[in-house]
Protein backbone atom coordinates (compact mmCIF):
# COMPACT_ATOMS: atom_id res chain seq x y z
CA UNK A 1 0.00 0.00 0.00
CA UNK A 2 1.19 3.50 -0.98
CA UNK A 3 2.32 5.78 1.97
CA UNK A 4 0.13 8.83 2.23
CA UNK A 5 3.21 11.13 0.02
CA UNK A 6 3.32 8.24 -2.27
CA UNK A 7 -0.48 8.44 -2.88
CA UNK A 8 -0.15 12.23 -3.36
CA UNK A 9 2.45 12.75 -5.39
CA UNK A 10 1.67 9.67 -7.86
CA UNK A 11 -1.96 10.09 -7.84
CA UNK A 12 -3.57 12.93 -6.38
CA UNK A 13 -1.55 15.91 -6.89
CA UNK A 14 -2.84 16.09 -10.60
CA UNK A 15 -6.49 16.31 -9.01
CA UNK A 16 -6.58 17.84 -6.25
CA UNK A 17 -7.30 21.19 -7.39
CA UNK A 18 -9.81 20.32 -9.50
CA UNK A 19 -11.52 18.67 -7.41
CA UNK A 20 -12.89 21.46 -5.27
CA UNK A 21 -13.84 23.61 -8.50
CA UNK A 22 -12.55 27.41 -9.27
CA UNK A 23 -9.18 27.78 -7.48
CA UNK A 24 -9.87 31.22 -6.32
CA UNK A 25 -13.76 30.77 -5.36
CA UNK A 26 -11.85 28.18 -3.33
CA UNK A 27 -9.24 31.21 -1.31
CA UNK A 28 -12.19 33.16 -1.38
CA UNK A 29 -14.20 30.52 0.68
CA UNK A 30 -11.90 30.49 3.40
CA UNK A 31 -10.82 33.74 3.43
CA UNK A 32 -14.57 34.54 4.01
CA UNK A 33 -14.32 31.91 6.99
CA UNK A 34 -11.06 33.25 8.65
CA UNK A 35 -13.18 36.77 8.44
CA UNK A 36 -16.78 35.74 10.05
CA UNK A 37 -15.10 33.38 12.49
CA UNK A 38 -12.97 36.58 13.66
CA UNK A 39 -9.26 34.62 12.88
CA UNK A 40 -7.89 37.90 11.88
CA UNK A 41 -4.39 38.72 13.16
CA UNK A 42 -3.87 39.52 16.33
CA UNK A 43 -0.80 39.09 19.30
CA UNK A 44 1.20 37.61 16.34
CA UNK A 45 0.94 37.85 12.62
CA UNK A 46 2.11 34.25 12.13
CA UNK A 47 -0.26 31.37 10.90
CA UNK A 48 0.62 27.59 10.27
CA UNK A 49 -1.09 25.92 7.80
CA UNK A 50 -0.02 22.16 8.59
CA UNK A 51 -1.09 20.32 5.05
CA UNK A 52 -1.53 23.20 2.97
CA UNK A 53 -2.11 21.52 -0.23
CA UNK A 54 -2.69 23.68 -3.04
CA UNK A 55 -2.99 27.08 -0.52
CA UNK A 56 -6.48 27.54 -0.42
CA UNK A 57 -6.21 28.32 3.28
CA UNK A 58 -2.54 29.80 3.43
CA UNK A 59 -3.53 32.20 0.52
CA UNK A 60 -6.62 33.49 2.36
CA UNK A 61 -4.47 34.21 5.38
CA UNK A 62 -1.73 35.94 4.16
CA UNK A 63 -4.41 37.96 2.24
CA UNK A 64 -6.12 39.24 5.44
CA UNK A 65 -2.34 40.11 7.18
CA UNK A 66 -0.57 36.66 8.43
CA UNK A 67 2.36 35.64 7.64
CA UNK A 68 2.06 31.93 6.81
CA UNK A 69 3.88 29.34 7.05
CA UNK A 70 2.84 26.17 5.08
CA UNK A 71 3.68 23.06 6.07
CA UNK A 72 2.62 20.00 3.25
CA UNK A 73 4.11 16.78 2.45
CA UNK A 74 3.08 16.82 -1.61
CA UNK A 75 5.93 18.90 -3.69
CA UNK A 76 3.40 19.04 -6.26
CA UNK A 77 1.42 20.89 -4.33
CA UNK A 78 3.55 22.84 -2.85
CA UNK A 79 4.51 23.97 -6.28
CA UNK A 80 1.04 24.65 -7.12
CA UNK A 81 1.10 27.28 -3.70
CA UNK A 82 3.70 28.62 -4.92
CA UNK A 83 2.69 29.46 -8.82
CA UNK A 84 -0.53 30.99 -7.47
CA UNK A 85 0.68 32.23 -4.08
CA UNK A 86 2.71 35.51 -5.86
CA UNK A 87 4.28 37.78 -3.48
CA UNK A 88 2.21 36.96 -0.55
CA UNK A 89 4.17 36.30 2.38
CA UNK A 90 3.79 32.31 2.79
CA UNK A 91 6.81 30.35 3.37
CA UNK A 92 6.14 26.81 1.89
CA UNK A 93 7.80 24.03 3.38
CA UNK A 94 7.73 20.73 2.52
CA UNK A 95 7.66 18.30 5.69
CA UNK A 96 5.53 16.09 7.03
CA UNK A 97 3.27 18.13 9.30
CA UNK A 98 4.12 16.17 12.71
CA UNK A 99 7.65 18.22 12.42
CA UNK A 100 6.05 21.60 11.71
CA UNK A 101 7.92 22.92 14.97
CA UNK A 102 11.11 22.54 13.54
CA UNK A 103 10.00 25.40 10.71
CA UNK A 104 8.01 27.56 13.30
CA UNK A 105 10.70 30.46 14.90
CA UNK A 106 8.01 31.85 16.96
CA UNK A 107 4.85 31.40 18.75
CA UNK A 108 2.03 31.96 15.83
CA UNK A 109 -1.54 33.51 16.25
CA UNK A 110 -3.11 30.79 14.39
CA UNK A 111 -2.48 27.00 13.39
CA UNK A 112 -5.17 25.75 10.99
CA UNK A 113 -5.42 22.22 9.99
CA UNK A 114 -8.00 21.49 7.11
CA UNK A 115 -9.57 19.07 4.99
CA UNK A 116 -9.14 15.29 5.55
CA UNK A 117 -5.64 16.21 6.51
CA UNK A 118 -6.03 15.04 10.03
CA UNK A 119 -7.25 11.96 8.70
CA UNK A 120 -4.06 11.06 7.36
CA UNK A 121 -1.91 10.90 9.89
CA UNK A 122 -1.61 6.68 11.17
CA UNK A 123 -1.93 6.46 14.53
CA UNK A 124 -3.79 8.38 17.85
CA UNK A 125 -0.35 8.86 19.63
CA UNK A 126 0.46 11.10 16.54
CA UNK A 127 -2.93 12.99 16.71
CA UNK A 128 -2.20 13.55 20.48
CA UNK A 129 1.37 14.62 20.07
CA UNK A 130 0.68 17.25 17.25
CA UNK A 131 -2.46 18.70 19.27
CA UNK A 132 0.49 19.02 22.12
CA UNK A 133 2.89 20.63 19.83
CA UNK A 134 0.55 23.27 18.35
CA UNK A 135 -0.42 24.20 22.26
CA UNK A 136 2.94 25.07 22.81
CA UNK A 137 3.55 26.54 19.59
CA UNK A 138 0.57 29.27 19.81
CA UNK A 139 0.86 32.44 21.53
CA UNK A 140 -1.54 32.70 24.45
CA UNK A 141 -5.00 33.32 22.90
CA UNK A 142 -3.72 31.93 20.03
CA UNK A 143 -6.79 29.58 18.13
CA UNK A 144 -6.73 25.80 16.31
CA UNK A 145 -8.85 25.24 13.74
CA UNK A 146 -9.50 22.22 12.51
CA UNK A 147 -11.84 20.64 9.53
CA UNK A 148 -12.69 16.88 8.71
CA UNK A 149 -14.67 14.40 7.22
CA UNK A 150 -17.23 12.86 10.08
CA UNK A 151 -16.20 9.18 10.16
CA UNK A 152 -17.78 8.22 13.65
CA UNK A 153 -21.09 6.02 11.80
CA UNK A 154 -20.17 3.55 9.47
CA UNK A 155 -21.55 4.12 6.15
CA UNK A 156 -23.08 0.54 4.18
CA UNK A 157 -23.63 -0.65 1.21
CA UNK A 158 -23.65 1.68 -1.82
CA UNK A 159 -23.40 4.42 0.82
CA UNK A 160 -19.75 3.79 1.06
CA UNK A 161 -19.49 5.25 -2.70
CA UNK A 162 -18.94 8.99 -2.33
CA UNK A 163 -18.96 10.82 -5.87
CA UNK A 164 -16.45 13.42 -5.58
CA UNK A 165 -16.60 15.27 -8.96
CA UNK A 166 -16.96 14.70 -12.52
CA UNK A 167 -16.41 16.48 -16.04
CA UNK A 168 -16.43 15.13 -19.64
CA UNK A 169 -13.21 13.26 -19.32
CA UNK A 170 -13.29 12.02 -15.34
CA UNK A 171 -15.35 10.76 -12.82
CA UNK A 172 -13.60 11.00 -8.89
CA UNK A 173 -15.04 9.17 -6.39
CA UNK A 174 -13.95 7.88 -3.23
CA UNK A 175 -14.56 4.40 -1.43
CA UNK A 176 -15.00 4.10 2.47
CA UNK A 177 -13.70 0.52 4.09
CA UNK A 178 -14.43 0.52 7.30
CA UNK A 179 -11.97 -1.04 9.42
CA UNK A 180 -11.25 -1.72 12.88
CA UNK A 181 -9.65 1.28 14.30
CA UNK A 182 -9.51 3.42 11.35
CA UNK A 183 -11.32 4.05 7.88
CA UNK A 184 -9.37 3.34 4.81
CA UNK A 185 -10.33 5.91 2.01
CA UNK A 186 -9.88 4.27 -1.81
CA UNK A 187 -9.87 6.65 -4.54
Amino acid sequence: MATVEEHYEDHLAQHYSWLFGDFNNMVETNRQFFIVHKLIPGNSKIALDLGAGSGFASIALAEIGYSVIAIELCQKLLDELKCHSGSLDITPIKDDLLNFTAHCPESAGLCVCMGDTLTHLDSFENVKSLFADVYRSLKTGGKFVLSFRDLVFELKGTERFIPVKSDSETIFTCILEYEKEYVRVMT
